[in-house]
């Protein structure tokens, strides 16, 4: 008798840690959200297409844009402060000895007619450095 009530009892305890698991997965893969640790809302550009806002993925689930910029403003600055979501940087490039700068005023967004993107001006100098020996 005691046998059977033991063996009752880890059937149901089996049972039910198994529901447990397998509800646990199935809410965290049916679209649970988690909150963001940066503090910064989803944020899709109002120009965004509706057709690009949802995309399926090779599994078949479903993924929501959470973040799109459509850059389709010219002449946009990405001073601090002047973009609600980007920020140039103005300073030197020290990482293995190399001579770039970048710098506020080589980054900003152009249209060419219906076409609008941002971009990053390059320019290359030749800069001759002499070694005393």
């Amino acid at each position: 008798m005691r046998l059977q009530q033991h063996a009752a009892w880890i059937l149901a305890l089996t049972w039910a840690i198994t529901v447990v698991f397998v509800t646990a997965k199935n809410d965290t893969a049916a679209g649970t959200t988690f909150p963001t640790k940066s503090g910064i809302k989803i944020w899709v550009d109002p120009a965004t297409p509706d057709d690009r806002q949802t995309y399926i993925s090779s599994r078949g689930r479903k993924w929501d844009l959470v973040m799109s910029d459509e850059f389709n403003m010219p002449n946009r600055s990405f001073r601090p402060g002047d973009d609600h979501i980007w920020t140039s940087l103005e300073k030197p490039d020290g990482v293995n000895g190399a001579l770039e700068l970048y710098s506020h005023n080589m980054t900003s967004t152009k249209c060419d007619g219906d076409d609008c993107y941002f971009y990053i001006k390059a320019i290359d100098e030749l800069n001759v450095i002499h070694v005393a020996a």
